[in-house]
């Protein structure tokens, strides 16, 4: 408080909240449940009546719905309800407009939506994964006049559109490309060549799911097979996109598990 008066700013106390983490709920703190904004000259331990901020479970940040144990529960539920409510809008569009106006509409509307910073939430617990890829598939059928059971691998044939894994994987490959520092002298080595990012070893699932720790697993695996570490970052994209988009759903699936 002291430095925001010192550089004329001031903080809205009715719209800031603070949030702790641990991996597990018994671990949250108990005690700490608010924290007072001090604009007073009275000692920090003194009683004084400067307003306090609250604690929450669950705070939104740039879009982003980020909960106390990280395991994005709550963003995806919030994605799950934004796009199954463009089904209302793709039932009465589909009569109107052709395949590829459609398809200019979803990536507008929906695509947008499931996309967004996805390489934070991406890899998050697959049962959570799929409530979002079930309401993608709701989309797309209606879209198409197919009924509930259609299967899964025709419909993203049909309209050649990439699954949210497939998005999830395309988007880690080419922000870790952009992080890297070509090193031609990695192709010498006889022994794991192919392994071009260094990986931490760790044991704690939280961990895990953190974008410095699985985009080097995933990158290094895609690396062996199409060899994308020597192309700059359009190629890199491309290949990989084109490489995707030719693996099945379940041989993604068992790319992203760590």
């Amino acid at each position: 408080m002291t430095w925001l008066a010192r550089n004329l700013l001031t903080l809205n106390v009715d719209k800031t909240y603070f949030i702790t983490f641990a991996a597990r709920q018994m671990s949250q703190p108990t005690s700490l449940n608010c924290l007072t904004a001090h604009n007073c000259s009275l000692p920090t331990a003194a009683n004084c009546n400067c307003n306090s901020i609250s604690r929450t479970d669950c705070i939104k940040y740039l879009g982003i719905k980020i909960d106390s144990a990280l395991t994005w529960n709550e963003q995806i539920n919030a994605l799950v309800s934004r796009v199954r409510k463009l089904i209302f809008v793709f039932k009465n569009l589909r009569n109107s407009a052709d395949l590829s106006t459609l398809k200019t509409v979803y990536f507008a509307l929906a695509h947008s939506i499931i996309t967004y910073c996805i390489a934070a939430w991406g890899n998050a617990g697959k049962c959570l994964f799929l409530r979002l890829e079930r309401a993608q598939r709701a989309v797309l059928k209606v879209m198409a006049h197919k009924p509930i059971r259609f299967p899964t691998e025709d419909l993203y044939k049909m309209w050649k559109l990439p699954t949210v894994r497939h998005s999830f994987v395309l988007c880690v490959i080419v922000r870790k490309h952009s992080e890297l520092n070509y090193d031609p002298t990695l192709y010498t080595r006889k022994r794991r060549s192919d392994r071009v990012c260094e990986i931490t070893p760790t044991k704690l699932q939280v961990v895990r799911r953190n974008f410095k720790f699985f985009a080097p697993v995933i990158y290094n695996k895609i690396n062996k097979i199409i060899n994308i570490y020597p192309l700059c970052s359009r190629d890199c994209k491309s290949q990989t996109d084109k490489w995707l988009s030719t693996q099945t759903y379940n041989s993604i699936e068992i790319l992203v598990k760590i």
